[in-house]
């Protein structure tokens, strides 16, 4: 597996965990005996710690690697998407959304910028074009995905195994060899 293919992989699962929750708010709030307001908290937390928690990655990645960044990054989002399946109050699924939204934040600009650095010229806007369409696609397909399977199985059964599903990219990430800062 390439790099690319993995960052390809987590980028389609991290865009369609930004909007996954959407459809099921009312299910998850009657679950966790509270109100579509305030677990639509978990939405909001994640969305602010997804956008600031960007801020600190680019440096980071500077000085450790891409891959790598990603790469730890990628098992606190699967951790705390797992974390979140387990919730018992509106709290601590607001809590662990927020978590999550700050590890989900490294994924799409690193994969954009690891395209900036190893993508010839010539490929680059190319790339970057079908990486937009997998943003996209997930994006579309989110709210229809997550409603479907909270409705057939349980919205808990859902960020569970959404965890683990995107443990697949995350742990072949780990395969790679040592990237270049």
């Amino acid at each position: 597996m390439t790099p690319l293919i993995l960052l390809f992989a987590f980028a389609f699962l991290v865009s369609v965990d930004a909007r996954i929750l959407a459809p099921i708010l009312p299910s998850i709030a009657s679950s966790l005996q509270s109100t579509p307001g305030i677990v639509g908290l978990a939405m909001t937390s994640y969305a602010l710690s997804y956008g600031t928690g960007q801020l600190a990655y680019g440096p980071l990645s500077d000085r450790l690697g891409r891959i790598a960044v990603v790469r730890a990054a990628g098992l606190g989002f699967v951790f705390c998407s797992v974390l979140s399946a387990v919730a018992q109050t509106p709290a601590q699924f607001i809590a662990f959304r927020l978590l999550a939204g700050v590890f989900a934040g490294a994924v799409i600009p690193l994969t954009l910028v690891y395209i900036g650095d190893t993508v010839e010229y010539a490929r680059r806007q190319t790339m970057i074009g079908r990486f937009s369409v997998v943003s996209s696609l997930a994006l579309a397909l989110s709210a229809s995905v997550g409603g479907t399977v909270a409705h057939f199985v349980s919205w808990r059964a859902m960020l569970f195994g959404y965890g683990l599903l995107a443990m697949l990219p995350v742990g072949l990430m780990w395969r790679l060899g040592p990237q270049q800062p």
